[in-house]
């Protein structure tokens, strides 16, 4: 009886044949497979950003073997699927779902995504984010990225999560966002002076924050070189209050107009992408970033930085902006490790981190 059993539930298939983003539209094409002589409908729910946002409640007729092809418009941004139901004689017998697949209305285009807890988060603009969740915390760290070194080389979408091995023995939330400004980093800003990836970047953290109950004063914001720039502007602008970067820059502008413009021309022509060459002084606010926030900061937060010893970072920006902290009240930590190569900082910064976390959590 058992096989028999089994052989009866495999007489009737729902087979999804193919799914495709054509002309703004999600086009699913699926069919029967059946020997029995019953009648079978269909129904269908939408999903978008894991909430359903329309349920064909009515069933339709599914004739076997016939080809049937559902048509949805893709209005709104979001992650879409779709789960389809069949009915036999009146009761459902079968549930299956498409792939999500992540689409951005504005441009028009799919979106891909690398890793399996890989998100984007869409607020005008697309953020590629992971986010994980600790229940037993009411913690948030959120890790900014730095440049990568395909990113030198002017290759889109080359920009990747940073610290994530580090941090996955921590129970605390983590959330990792990359800068990727429509394939480019825009130190979490945009392009052309304007501010649409700070924008999207803190929606992002808001929803995170709203979603956990997590006050401010509980978030830490973590970085080296341009993501410790990012952990600082983010850290200083909106009141996070523990800050904690590797070799960050603190004058950006210069950081890009003279160091590493010598390594790469897509830097020196990724600096004047980022600025508005048009608008007065956008170097200057550019390159002023931190320590206008910190001049404009209204608390006082607990920064810790890492730095090596023979990094040019430690006399040109880190020497001078601890000494604006002081003026300002703030006293932040600075650990000086012996070595020069900026490149190696994330080496050295993965143990630190750990070791400020430790005491902090």
């Amino acid at each position: 009886m058992l096989i028999n059993r089994r052989k009866l539930a495999v007489s009737v298939i729902l087979k999804i044949d193919q799914e495709l983003l054509d002309n703004q539209k999600l086009k699913i094409e699926f069919h029967l497979e059946t020997d029995k002589e019953k009648k079978y409908e269909y129904s269908y729910y939408i999903y978008r950003d894991g909430k359903v946002t329309y349920r064909k409640d009515k069933y339709s007729l599914l004739i076997p073997k016939y080809c049937e092809c559902l048509e949805i418009p893709l209005v709104f941004s979001g992650a879409y699927r779709v789960l389809l139901f069949l009915k036999e004689d009146g009761k459902v017998i079968q549930k299956i779902s498409t792939k999500e697949r992540v689409y951005d209305a504005r441009k028009a285009t799919e979106i891909f995504t690398i890793f399996e807890n890989e998100k984007v988060f869409f607020h005008d603009i697309p953020i590629k984010y992971m986010f994980e969740k600790h229940n037993q915390s009411n913690q948030l760290a959120i890790v900014f990225s730095g440049i990568y070194k395909d990113e030198f080389r002017g290759i889109k979408d080359a920009a990747k999560y940073n610290y994530i091995r580090t941090l996955e023995p921590l129970k605390i939330n983590k959330l990792f966002i990359l800068d990727n400004y429509f394939g480019k980093f825009c130190y979490y800003l945009g392009e052309g002076g304007n501010s649409l990836y700070e924008s999207a970047t803190l929606a992002l953290i808001t929803k995170i924050m709203n979603q956990l109950n997590v006050p401010k004063k509980n978030v830490l914001t973590i970085g080296s070189s341009k993501g410790g720039t990012a952990a600082l502007y983010f850290g200083l602008k909106y009141g996070y209050q523990h800050i904690i970067v590797g070799a960050p820059q603190i004058f950006p502008g210069k950081y890009l107009k003279n160091v590493l413009s010598k390594r790469s021309t897509f830097i020196s022509k990724r600096l004047f992408e980022i600025i508005n060459e048009e608008e007065p002084f956008s170097f200057e606010r550019f390159n002023r970033l931190i320590t206008n926030e910190l001049i404009m900061c209204d608390h006082k937060p607990n920064i810790s930085i890492h730095i090596g010893s023979g990094d040019t970072l430690y006399q040109t920006d880190i020497l001078p902006f601890q000494k604006l902290c002081i003026k300002q009240g703030i006293n932040p930590f600075i650990e000086v490790s012996d070595y020069s190569d900026h490149g190696l900082t994330g080496t050295y910064f993965s143990p630190f981190l750990l070791q400020r976390l430790d005491k902090l959590l």
